[in-house]
């Protein structure tokens, strides 16, 4: 015999009804109702949003547990709520995050090949059809190489073409920034009702909850929720979970349970196509020769590309003068300068150790005194970032330490340089000395 839905639900409670305290059996008997049941889920429409984070939260797990008991299947529960209510609350939810897309940040605009075309075909999938095949879809990539661009494509396919869904696309340090803020507001429910409440969520640098423990718990049961109600999450950082260090190894394992996509920089024919992509975008006239020679001196950053780019179209407004090589030579040699020259370790090394007052035998050294200690985490986080070397050889670098020290050393800059500033301003001039000092023989 078919079961109906609330029947199914009513049982549920009953089953679990002596662990609930008597206000929330009551909240969760007059407050709840179950509207829809199938092979697969269980919907339970809530009369108020609030219900949800307040009481049904704690009793999820055995909720859930009992449904499947009784139904004798594995079956999901979906909560909802009051339609009209959803309804304002996504408009107002679209219309903030409408607002930080960048409009050309498409699928349309995006070129494909072969070091990207793999998480391209993942995105679509996911704009296709959210929440029902690669949850969560986890995308990471050096920077520049495209992707926050896949993922505002995302939101722009999913907002235009499932106009019911509610999305948002945000970065981590706008999600912290966020959490703060309700905490010291006292408005924690209605933060967790804005995320909780979504159909796509869509958090651009996750690598930045590093450390940040609080932030972590929320968003640890934001995830939950939205995945157990099989709603689409979508992530992105600069490196694969597992080389997240101080992120808790339960939202790793999480980040780890859906598909993850990696972008790879993208190839010569890729990176013609890319110019002349953009070039057409900017209406800018460029000869083949030219876009050879820009895509032959910019192999790894595609923001460096669109870099170029706009500085050969001021040029060309503002002299008049046409782009030939002549231009690009006089217009772009640093950029080529900065795009081809890679420091070697040592060099960062030599640099490093002279800014902080060390020797490059310190920095390699077993020495935990706080002045060596944040040079030799600096220069591993310069190593990493501009040197392109694997993390296992960084770590023979400085003095044979494996790759979770390398990790924790990078995770640790990464995660100062959000409230930092004077980090940020050594980090910034570091980079200018190490580039300056690029091709040139280290000093020991």
């Amino acid at each position: 015999m078919e079961i109906r839905p609330q029947l199914l639900w009513t049982k549920a409670i009953s089953s679990v009804s002596s662990e609930m305290s008597e206000d929330d059996l009551r909240e969760v008997t007059q407050k709840t109702s179950a509207i829809y049941l199938d092979n697969e889920r269980l919907i339970v429409e809530l009369s108020e949003p609030g219900l949800q984070t307040r009481t049904i939260d704690q009793y999820v797990d055995k909720l859930s547990n009992a449904v499947r008991v009784i139904a004798g299947k594995e079956i999901n529960i979906n909560f909802t709520w009051d339609t009209q209510t959803k309804a304002k609350k996504k408009d107002e939810v679209q219309e903030e995050f409408l607002l930080r897309l960048n409009p050309r940040f498409t699928f349309d605009y995006f070129v494909v090949g072969d070091s990207n075309k793999f998480c391209y075909a993942a995105c679509m999938s996911v704009a296709e059809e959210p929440g029902t095949g690669y949850n969560p879809l986890f995308i990471y990539s050096s920077v520049g190489l495209g992707k926050t661009h896949l993922m505002q494509a995302i939101a722009h396919y999913v907002s235009e073409n499932h106009p019911d869904l509610r999305v948002m696309y945000i970065t981590s340090e706008q999600f912290v920034n966020e959490f703060v803020f309700s905490i010291l507001n006292k408005q924690t429910e209605k933060f967790r009702m804005k995320y909780r409440n979504l159909d796509l969520l869509m958090v651009d640098d996750i690598q930045f909850i590093a450390g940040k423990e609080s932030t972590q718990e929320e968003f640890f049961h934001t995830f939950n929720f939205l995945y157990n109600s099989n709603r689409q999450i979508v992530l992105s950082s600069d490196r694969p979970p597992k080389e997240i260090v101080g992120v808790e190894e339960r939202l790793v394992s999480r980040f780890e349970g859906g598909l993850i996509a990696d972008i790879q920089a993208p190839d010569l024919e890729t990176r013609i196509a890319i110019i002349a992509k953009k070039a057409e975008i900017e209406r800018i006239k460029l000869p083949e020769e030219v876009v050879l020679t820009i895509a032959n001196n910019i192999t790894s950053n595609i923001r460096l590309i669109e870099g170029a780019l706009v500085r050969l179209s001021a040029y060309n407004k503002l002299t008049g003068q046409p782009i030939d090589l002549d231009v690009v030579e006089r217009v772009l040699s640093d950029t080529f300068t900065r795009a081809n020259l890679t420091p070697t370790v040592e060099q960062i090394q030599s640099v490093v150790a002279k800014y902080y007052r060390v020797s490059m035998s310190n920095l390699r050294s077993k020495s935990r005194s706080s002045k060596i200690a944040k040079a030799r985490q600096v220069a591993m986080y310069l190593a990493r970032t501009l040197s392109k070397m694997p993390l296992s050889d960084i770590g023979k670098a400085f003095g044979g330490r494996d790759h979770s020290t390398v990790i924790h050393s990078i995770n640790k800059i990464d995660s100062m340089l959000d409230h930092d500033q004077g980090l940020r301003l050594d980090i910034d001039e570091l980079i200018k000395l190490i580039r300056g000092t690029a091709g040139t023989p280290a000093k020991q």
